[in-house]
C-alpha cells in the first residue's frame, strides 16, 4: 500500500512520518460527524424486498446506527490530540526518536528522559449509552497498522501500530490486563500479515517491560481500556490499580483512553471534578437524556424511526419520541433494542402479508413489557442494580447475542 505523507500539518508535526501517515486533521463539524456517523449495514429497499420470513432477519441491520452526539465530537478531537501529540516527541527523523526505537542498543540512553509521560483521558457514561461503540468509531479513522517503506524518497522501513483496545478483565487483574495488551498487538499485526510473539507463552516475566518494547518497537500510538469499572472488583484496591495506571503511563509512554461508569469514577477518585483534574488529556461525561425534549435524545429517534422495514411505516410525531423515551428512560440501547424488536413482532404478527405489514406503537409497547421482564430477572440477580442499569444491560445483552 502507498502511504501518503501529507505536509498539511501543524508546523510542530511537519517532517514526522507518524503523524503525515495519519489521516487529515478533520475542523469542519459536518465532515467530522459524517466520518462518524455509521448506518445499516444494508439499504432500506434490499432488506424490504425480501419475503417476510427472511426481512424478520434484515432487521438486525439496524443493530450497527450510530449517531454521533456533540460530546462525541469533543472526544473524537481530544483523541486526535493526543494521538498527534504522542508521536511528536517520537520523531523517528530525529535522535531522539531514533534512540527511543532503538534502546536496547544503546543501553546508556534511556527514552524516559526525554519522552514525558502522556497521560490519559476517560469518558464516563451510564451502560447502555453507546460509549464503547463510540470509541469504535473515533478509532476506526485511523488505520491499525501502517507500514512504511520510504518516506520523501529516503528508505524508511517500519511498522507502525497507530492503536489497540482492550476490555479491562473481569475482576480487574492487572497482569491478565498487560497479557491481553501484549495479545492485542499480536492480533493487530496478525491482521495485516505480520507474525509476531510480542505476547510470552506464559504469564512470566515483566510483562509490563515487554509491553514497553512493543510499543517502542511499534511506535504505538494510543490504547484504549475499555469498562475500568471491572477494576472495582480488583482485590489490589483503587490505590494500588491506579498506580498501575499511572505506571503504565510512564513505562509505556502511550496516552490511555479510559471509558467506564459512575462506578469506576467513584472507585478512582471519589467523583467526576477529582477525575476531570487528573486526567491529563481531559474528562468527559456522556449523560442520559432527562425528557424527551432533550434535542439529542430526539435525534436519535427520529434518525431510527427513518429506517423501518415494514409495508406501512410509523408515522414519526412528538408524541411518538415522548411514549418512546417513556419506555426507554433515554437510554441508546433500549431505544434501539425497543426498534428491532417492535419491527420483529409486526414482522411475525399471526395472518400478517407481504406487503401489508404496519409498524404501530403496540408492537413498542409489546416489546418493552417484553424487555421489563428480562430487566425484571437481572434485578433480582443484582439488588444493586438500579431500574435504568437493569435496562441497559438487559437490551445490550440481547443486541450482542
Amino acid at each position: 500500500m502507498t502511504i501518503n505523507y501529507s505536509d498539511l500539518q501543524p508546523a510542530l508535526h511537519r517532517g514526522n512520518p507518524l503523524i503525515e501517515a495519519l489521516p487529515p486533521i478533520t475542523a469542519d463539524r459536518a465532515t467530522l460527524t459524517k466520518e462518524l456517523q455509521l448506518g445499516p449495514r444494508m439499504s432500506m429497499e434490499a432488506c424490504r424486498a425480501d419475503p417476510l420470513h427472511l426481512r424478520v432477519h434484515n432487521v438486525h441491520t439496524l443493530d450497527s446506527v450510530y449517531l454521533p452526539t456533540p460530546v462525541s465530537l469533543r472526544i473524537a478531537d481530544a483523541t486526535d490530540e493526543a494521538l498527534r501529540a504522542a508521536y511528536v516527541p517520537r520523531n523517528p527523523m530525529t535522535r531522539d526518536g531514533e534512540h527511543y526505537r532503538y534502546q536496547d542498543f544503546d543501553p546508556s540512553w534511556s527514552p524516559i528522559s526525554s519522552v514525558a509521560s502522556l497521560g490519559c483521558l476517560y469518558a464516563e457514561a451510564e451502560s447502555g449509552l453507546g460509549k464503547t461503540t463510540m470509541f469504535n468509531r473515533i478509532l476506526a479513522r485511523y488505520p491499525q497498522v501502517i507500514i512504511h517503506q520510504a518516506y520523501r524518497g529516503v528508505p524508511f522501513h517500519q511498522t507502525q501500530l497507530v492503536w489497540i483496545r482492550v476490555q479491562t478483565p473481569r475482576g480487574g487483574a492487572t497482569i491478565q490486563l498487560l497479557w491481553d495488551l501484549l495479545g492485542a498487538i499480536d492480533q493487530a499485526l496478525a491482521a495485516h500479515g505480520i507474525q509476531s510473539s510480542f505476547r510470552p507463552s506464559q504469564k512470566k516475566g515483566d510483562l509490563m517491560d515487554r509491553l514497553s518494547r512493543a510499543a517502542r518497537t511499534l511506535f504505538l500510538g494510543l490504547i484504549h481500556i475499555d469498562d475500568v469499572q471491572q477494576f472495582c472488583a480488583s482485590t489490589r484496591g483503587e490505590d494500588e490499580v491506579r498506580g498501575f495506571l499511572v505506571r503504565l503511563t510512564e513505562v509505556v509512554k502511550v496516552p490511555l483512553l479510559l471509558t467506564g461508569t459512575l462506578e469506576a469514577t467513584k472507585f478512582f477518585g471519589g467523583g467526576f471534578e477529582v477525575a476531570r483534574r487528573a486526567c491529563s488529556l481531559g474528562a468527559f461525561e456522556i449523560t442520559r437524556a432527562k425528557s424527551a425534549s432533550d434535542s439529542i435524545f430526539d435525534a436519535l429517534a427520529r434518525h431510527l424511526l427513518s429506517f423501518q422495514l415494514v409495508d406501512r411505516p410509523l408515522e414519526v410525531t412528538s408524541e411518538l419520541v415522548q411514549e418512546l423515551y417513556d419506555m426507554s428512560k433515554g437510554v441508546t440501547a433500549v431505544l434501539k433494542k425497543l426498534h428491532i424488536d417492535a419491527q420483529k413482532i409486526a414482522m411475525k404478527a399471526p395472518h400478517v402479508k407481504a406487503g401489508s405489514v404496519s409498524l404501530t406503537l403496540a408492537h413498542y409497547k409489546a416489546a418493552a413489557a417484553s424487555l421489563k421482564v428480562l430487566a425484571a430477572q437481572l434485578r433480582d440477580l443484582n439488588p444493586k442494580l438500579s431500574e435504568v442499569e437493569a435496562f441497559a444491560q438487559a437490551a445490550s445483552s440481547e443486541l450482542h447475542q
